[in-house]
């Protein structure tokens, strides 16, 4: 198992390895923490798939050995729940939750992790129904989508009465929604759509009694322009603005950083997505390290709730290092990433009530995770 200190000395030594020449190895760098406290963490979590539905294939105690690996030795609180809207309306008047319910309720996994602890189902929308699409050019040319205009409203009432379906079908209660995953992919929702949409969702859950749903926006890739395009446009609308219970964005290579914080204006900050991609193997310490800077980073950035993308999956060769965990089943077998490691501890040290005090250093100001160069210490 991989401790705090192994991190930072894996990260120090990953520093002197990107250093030019002239940078002394013994380099000194003084990190100072402020005396006012920032922000209040409230916990880690992850999203699911389960879109192979070999969860189900396990036997109960199995489910249970393998949920307790995030929920209970983690000690994660918030479970991801993705919902594509264009399956559950394909058609004007059809609604469809087949799809959510084989992964997530059919399956226990939903069941499994309220009862080892998750506080927190957080739906992540994706895509949009066919009505309610157009089409656009992306940045290679290529023909894709974004949302209609003059849909906003429309798109709003849809997933709300998904939400209370949710509810009062399959008896779920989902805690936060986002609205869209990633909605600067090629513009699909342009930030002058984005508060109408919120607003349009507020007053629809309110409508269907679902009061207790928060709201987060915009779960954009990237901490960048774009992200604050979004925010200024939900800020210029004061409604939209107060309906949302706080602010998203995700964590690969442009993180949360000081003028994220300062946009939140108070407002929680969710970080709803961050993982690596490509191959992975266990004991990769660099891909743990990664994160683990990732995770320092945005606690000094203003984040209240950290998400990894994929908690637990069967194995893809190509593409394990989305996942904390892989299984097989027919009996269950479980390889651990070293990034669980990381994870443990960091969930140990920085568990929920933790409250976060900027710091500083000398040699890189507040240590920001961006684009290019990443900081020797986070």
């Amino acid at each position: 198992m991989i401790t705090l200190p192994q991190i930072i000395a894996c990260l120090a030594f990953a520093a002197r390895l990107a250093a030019p020449p002239h940078e002394g190895a013994a380099e000194r760098v003084t990190v100072t923490a402020q005396a006012r406290a920032a922000q209040t963490f409230l916990g880690f979590g992850v999203s699911l798939g389960n879109w192979g539905g070999e969860y189900q294939k396990l036997t109960h105690a199995e489910q249970i050995q393998l949920s307790s690996s995030l929920w209970r030795d983690l000690k994660f609180r918030h479970l991801r729940l993705w919902f594509n809207m264009d399956q559950y309306a394909p058609a004007q008047e059809k609604r469809d939750l087949s799809e959510f319910n084989r992964c997530y309720v059919a399956s226990g996994i939903i069941r499994d992790a309220r009862a080892l602890g998750v506080t927190n189902l957080l739906l992540a929308p994706d895509g949009v129904p066919v009505s309610m699409k157009e089409k656009s050019a992306t940045e290679g040319g290529s023909q894709g989508w974004r949302l209609k205009a003059g849909s906003e409203a429309d798109y709003g009432k849809l997933l709300a009465e998904a939400i209370s379906q949710m509810d009062r079908q399959l008896h779920v209660r989902i805690d936060v929604t986002g609205f869209q995953n990633e909605p600067n992919d090629n513009e699909r929702f342009l930030p002058a759509q984005i508060p109408l949409v919120v607003r349009a969702l507020r007053e629809a859950l309110d409508a269907r009694g679902l009061k207790h749903v928060g709201i987060i926006a915009t779960e954009n890739a990237n901490v960048d322009a774009s992200f604050f395009a979004q925010l200024d446009a939900l800020k210029a609308d004061p409604v939209a603005w107060a309906d949302l219970l706080g602010i998203a964005s995700h964590s690969y290579g442009m993180a949360a950083n000081a003028e994220a914080a300062r946009r939140r204006d108070g407002k929680e900050y969710w970080m709803t997505e961050a993982s690596d991609n490509g191959a992975e193997e266990p004991g990769d310490l660099l891909r743990a390290a990664s994160l683990a800077s990732r995770v320092l980073n945005d606690l000094n950035h203003g984040v209240t709730h950290w998400i990894h993308f994929i908690g637990f999956e069967v194995p893809d060769p190509h593409d394990n290092a989305t996942r904390i965990l892989k299984y097989t089943v027919g009996p269950l077998q479980v390889t651990r990433f070293q990034k669980y490691y990381s994870y443990e501890q960091l969930s140990r040290a920085f568990d929920v009530g933790a409250v976060a005090h900027p710091m500083t250093s000398d040699v890189e100001g507040d240590m920001g995770w961006t684009y290019g160069k990443k900081p020797r210490i986070t």
